[in-house]
């Protein structure tokens, strides 16, 4: 059965009068699963870019797959077992489907991404996730959660046959949600503001070159301090984290685009090509043009 089937006749039926909240609206989009995916390996059933108004909610159970929700602005509110969640901005919440719940809006316009996702992997990871803390999870501004959605979003609208890339976004999603969960759990004191910065920094501008004698002039801070304190907040030291940071995002160049390998080196920040197969090949095992080849031998 179509996913819309399930979801568009439990949505609120007084929206049928109001062209605001036209049904239209919230249509699903289904993806084809016309080539073979490994079962372990999580994958889209449908998802969308939301945007309601009131009145709007709608009540679901008995539906075996998994739902991530994503709020942008605006906010609605997500009832299970009996625990009512506000769905504010920056929050994610993570829903089985299978389990009676409701959604309601609350702020109007409500604007939100939505995922339903399946395999055999996706169980143990929402268990992990809820497992005594709930269904949602506040985002810091920083999370790199919010580039992961993004980039899921964009890949379903511009390459909904790499389901590949799909299973490798939602996984990265999965995962960072525990992690960051876990770190909330466990922090016993504010991130400086000065390394949220600097983490931020490197998320988002990697391709920059930077050293930790030009980290400590600006930061007023000593190198040694940056190294010991950035460890301690991000599990990696600056220079580390940054690479591995490169070479996350130069795996997803590899995988959607043809660009030459020097040219990948080029845009996540290594002029010298020998470096960024060197540095590849220490985080992954493989060289980049081997990873490209054993991703494109899966499709």
């Amino acid at each position: 059965m179509n996913i819309n089937e399930i979801i568009l006749p439990k949505i609120n039926s007084s929206l049928s009068s109001s062209k605001s909240n036209s049904l239209d609206n919230f249509l699903l989009k289904n993806i084809p699963h016309s080539i073979s995916i490994d079962e372990p390996l999580p994958y889209v059933e449908a998802y969308n870019h939301i945007t309601a108004n009131f009145p709007y909610s709608y009540e679901l159970s008995a539906f075996n797959c998994f739902c991530l929700l994503f709020t942008e602005y605006g906010s609605g509110t997500l009832t299970i077992d009996n625990i009512l969640y506000t769905l504010s901005p920056n929050t994610a919440a993570f829903i089985h489907c299978s389990e009676l719940h409701k959604i309601e809006i609350k702020q109007s316009p409500w604007n939100y991404k939505v995922f339903y996702i399946k395999g055999d992997s996706i169980p143990l990871l929402y268990r992990t996730f809820t497992k005594g803390q709930g269904n949602l999870l506040e985002l810091p501004s920083e999370s790199t959660i919010h580039n992961l959605i993004r980039n899921l979003y964009d890949s379903l609208e511009k390459k909904p046959e790499k389901l590949y890339l799909h299973s490798k976004y939602i996984l990265d999603i999965l995962l960072e949600l525990i992690i960051e969960r876990d770190r909330q759990n466990n922090a016993t004191a504010p991130v400086p503001n000065y390394l949220r910065e600097l983490k931020h920094r490197f998320d988002t501008c990697y391709q920059k070159n930077i050293s930790l004698d030009e980290l400590e002039k600006e930061y007023h801070v000593s190198k040694y301090r940056i190294c010991h304190e950035f460890t301690k907040y991000f599990e990696a030291p600056p220079i580390q984290y940054l690479n591995q940071k490169r070479i996350e995002i130069a795996k997803e160049i590899l995988l959607s685009t043809d660009k030459r390998i020097h040219e990948i080196g080029q845009l996540v920040g290594y002029e010298n090509t020998n470096q960024f197969i060197r540095l590849f090949k220490q985080q992954t095992g493989i060289t980049p043009l081997s990873f490209r080849k054993q991703l494109a031998s899966s499709y």
